[in-house]
């Protein structure tokens, strides 16, 4: 059945109103209609950049891609494929590989196996590294939709929980408002 017989584009978003407001105030707000590599075919006529990394589409892209097909074929091997809550011989040497690439991990590593657990994993442990509770986050940086991620998002209908967690923002790539922040 054709899109136009389940409404119009241009009514209110039934699912997510908060979405709505934030694509017409970035000017995204538009249907897409396909994908390829990393570019989202939209309804009028234009191409997009997907830097949405969300359920994990932009590491490998939209449609065919010899990484996908590789992490395809790779499943079907008789590995596990849980990175938590068990561990697995791979796991490890996974994570000891990454050690020894690294000039500053050299105790553990953390996997996550989603973008919000990855944003929590970091701010805990910057909680933990500098003993410190107050966050310092980019101006119109946006990091998720779990309470961690939205202390550190900086969007206005979300700020009460910057508030909460006591977050700092300052300009990307502005040193001196960091080291005045720190």
């Amino acid at each position: 059945m054709p899109l136009e017989h389940f409404g119009h584009l241009s009514a209110p978003n039934p699912i997510n109103p908060l979405l709505d407001r934030k694509l017409k105030t970035c000017g995204l707000y538009t249907q897409v209609n396909g994908a390829s590599g990393n570019q989202l075919h939209c309804g009028d006529n234009k191409l997009v950049l997907d830097f949405v990394p969300g359920h994990g589409c932009l590491p490998l892209g939209h449609g065919r891609n010899p990484v996908a097909e590789t992490v395809a074929e790779t499943l079907k091997l008789p590995l596990t494929n849980l990175v938590q809550p068990y561990f697995s011989e791979a796991t490890e040497v996974l994570a000891r590989r990454l050690m020894s690439l690294s000039p500053i991990i050299t105790e553990r590593v953390n996997f996550a196996t989603t973008g919000t657990e990855a944003i929590e994993i970091a701010l805990n442990s910057a909680r933990l590294a500098t003993g410190r509770l107050r966050l310092i986050a980019a101006v119109n940086g946006t990091h998720g939709k779990s309470i961690g991620g939205l202390s550190v998002t900086h969007t206005s209908p979300v700020n009460e929980f910057a508030e909460l967690a006591g977050t700092v923002f300052v300009p990307f790539g502005d040193i001196d408002a960091m080291d005045r922040a720190l």
